[in-house]
């Protein structure tokens, strides 16, 4: 007959630090989805401003999730195992972001390199078509 250890029920500061988390978890979700927008809309403020509130959350998240890692310690690994499938799902919002970023960048760069060929040959047809300058001292004489 096998006996099964029956673990306490977490503690109500173990169950608030778990719920705290989770919204914190929440609020990152939304500023990467909005910084996602924003990049899409190549504005570059607004994706700025959500960089910076997700770094001005971060240390919550972290003293957040050691409080909640406490807690799991007592209560086993069952929200630890939740709250890692919402940490993954984060994850892959950032890494579409870094994706959407990476593809703005390389549109920027093309764009860039276009416009310089344009330049270049603008130059070499103004030196075309562009009559002779003597030098200057030769008309003072």
């Amino acid at each position: 007959m096998c006996h099964r250890m029956n673990r306490p029920p977490p503690s109500d500061a173990a169950a608030n630090a778990d719920a705290r988390l989770t919204d914190a978890y929440r609020e990152w979700r939304q500023w990467t989805e909005t910084e996602g927008e924003a990049i899409r809309a190549g504005d570059w403020a607004r994706v700025a401003a959500c960089q910076d509130a997700k770094r001005r959350l971060q240390p919550r998240i972290l003293a957040l999730r050691a409080a909640a890692q406490r807690g799991w310690a007592d209560a086993g690994a069952a929200q630890a195992r939740a709250l890692q499938s919402v940490v993954g799902e984060l994850i892959a919002l950032e890494e579409q972001n870094r994706d959407w970023l990476a593809a703005r960048h390389r549109a920027f760069l093309d764009r860039r390199a276009e416009l310089d060929r344009s330049r270049s040959n603008l130059r070499r047809l103004r030196h075309s078509y562009a009559p002779a300058r003597g030098a200057a001292w030769s008309s003072l004489s």
